[in-house]
């Protein structure tokens, strides 16, 4: 028999699996969260690139190249100073600061999503998942496990967990 079976005095089933399952387990709940994980960093890169128009993003690296070298030649920096009425340096100094800004929140939500994964990929059960997993992606946690927790109490009415992702 691949499962060990016991019958508890309540009527349930408690159900002995073999380590290959857990092991599963684990690993599907952690694929699972890096997946959701990544792809909602990916949605927040998204709206960050969003604040500016397809054509400013466009231009965006021609316009990096030349603030970076002012010596040579500028058209576009030129273009846009002229358009703005102020000095091709200001056009410049702006530029930069603005990529400065842009990589510096690409890098938070960078670190931010690898100290995500790496909570979960430090865990080594299925109950430590099952805490990550309901604090950042709302999915409760079995009872029995709240009230080993200290979450919920014995024969309670377990809490209620925020749907949604929580990050």
């Amino acid at each position: 028999e691949e499962y060990a079976l016991e019958q508890l005095p309540d009527g349930r089933t408690k159900v002995e699996l073999p380590q290959e399952r857990y092991d599963a387990a684990i690993s599907f709940m952690k694929t699972a969260a890096k997946l959701i994980i990544e792809d909602e960093y990916d949605r927040k890169f998204l709206t960050l690139k969003a604040e500016e128009s397809k054509l400013e993003q466009y231009l965006w690296n021609a316009q990096i190249e030349e603030a970076n070298n002012l010596e040579g030649e500028t058209p576009l920096l030129n273009s846009i100073a002229k358009a703005k009425g102020i000095e091709v340096s200001a056009v410049a100094t702006s530029v930069l600061a603005g990529n400065k800004t842009f990589n510096e929140k690409v890098q938070a939500l960078y670190d931010a999503m690898l100290s995500l994964k790496q909570e979960f990929k430090n865990c080594a059960t299925i109950k430590e998942l099952n805490v990550l997993w309901q604090k950042y992606m709302g999915v409760p946690m079995p009872y029995s496990q709240m009230v080993e927790e200290g979450i919920a109490e014995e024969g309670g009415i377990p809490p209620v967990i925020p749907a949604g992702l929580q990050f």
